[in-house]
C-alpha cells in the first residue's frame, strides 16, 4: 500500500492530491481499523469490560493494544482523507475539542456521559498498558452510565435526542448486539410518535 502520510514538520495541501495516492488505500485502512474494533469489542464482550473490583489482567492488556493500532489506522486515514475533504476524525474525537455537557437528567446528557465515561476507561486502560502498570485500578463509571442507556424509558425530548439515540444504536448494531440498542431505538420512536401526534393536532 503507497504510502501517503506527510512526514514530519510537512502539511499536505487539501486539493493536491499525491501521484501514488488511490481511494482504495483508505478502504483498506478503515477496513483493517473495523476488524480491530471488533477483536477489542469480542474480548471485552467475553469479559464484560472488567473484573468486579475493576482490576487489570491480560485481557484488557490486549483490548490496550488493539485500541493504540487502531487509533494509529485512524491517524494514517486522517492524513489521507485530509487532501480530499480536510481533516477526518473517522473514530477518535478531536482530544483538542471538549464537547459541550448537555443539561443533566436529559437523554442527550446520558448519552453524552455514557461516551466520556467510556472514553476514560480506555484512556485509563491504554496508559496503563504503556506504563507497564499491571496491577492498576481501572475506573468503572461507564459500567453505571451504560446501564443508565439499556434502561432509558422516555421519548427523546427533541429531533437531536433521537437522531443521537439513534446513532448509538447503530453503532452498536454495526458492533454486535447490546442492551442499549433497544433503550435507544424506543427513546427515537417515541420522538417520533409525539411529533406525528403532535403534527396531527395542528
Amino acid at each position: 500500500m503507497p504510502n501517503t502520510v506527510p512526514a514530519a514538520g510537512e502539511a499536505m495541501p487539501k486539493n493536491n492530491l499525491p501521484a501514488d495516492f488511490h481511494p482504495s488505500d483508505i478502504v483498506y485502512e478503515v477496513s483493517d481499523l473495523l476488524h480491530l474494533l471488533q477483536a477489542s469489542y469480542n474480548i471485552l464482550h467475553e469479559m464484560h469490560y472488567a473484573h468486579a473490583d475493576g482490576s487489570r489482567n491480560e485481557e484488557l492488556d490486549q483490548v490496550a493494544s488493539i485500541q493504540r493500532i487502531a487509533i494509529e489506522h485512524t491517524k494514517r486515514i486522517s492524513a489521507k482523507t485530509v487532501v480530499l475533504d480536510g481533516p477526518c476524525p473517522w473514530f477518535v474525537d478531536n482530544c483538542d475539542q471538549k464537547a459541550v455537557e448537555p443539561a443533566a437528567s436529559t437523554l442527550a446528557y446520558a448519552i453524552y456521559r455514557y461516551r466520556a465515561d467510556w472514553n476514560d476507561f480506555l484512556a485509563a486502560s491504554i496508559a496503563a498498558d504503556e506504563s507497564g502498570d499491571r496491577n492498576a485500578v481501572l475506573p468503572t463509571d461507564h459500567k453505571a452510565s451504560e446501564r443508565i442507556i439499556a434502561n432509558w424509558s422516555r421519548p427523546a425530548a427533541s429531533v437531536a435526542e433521537a437522531e443521537q439515540a439513534l446513532e448509538l444504536a447503530i453503532q452498536d448494531h454495526d458492533i454486535g448486539e447490546t442492551p442499549r440498542i433497544t433503550g435507544m431505538m424506543k427513546a427515537a420512536l417515541g420522538w417520533i410518535k409525539s411529533e406525528r401526534e403532535r403534527r396531527a393536532g395542528l
